[in-house]
């Protein structure tokens, strides 16, 4: 099960979120937003327009800087 964050450039949460994953050993697909319009349109069919947002398993697990959501998620899921 990997996470997969919806990100955009220049998106300090979303730098901040990936680096403190990448200090729990959590290894995550990215999916930028700035780069992809398919990715775009993913995110907003989930109902959102901001970033960074997490999914694991299918489910919006953290919107916004919330690594500990993301954490958690991966132990329990």
């Amino acid at each position: 099960m990997t996470p997969i964050i919806y990100s955009k450039n220049n998106c300090g949460p979303c730098n901040m979120l990936k680096l403190a994953l990448r200090e729990e050993g959590i290894a995550y697909e990215e999916r930028n937003i700035s780069t992809s319009e398919a990715f775009l349109n993913e995110l907003m069919e989930l109902g959102y327009q901001s970033v960074p947002i997490v999914l694991v398993d299918g489910k919006v697990v953290a919107n916004g800087f919330e690594p500990w959501k993301v954490k958690e998620a991966m132990q329990h899921g």
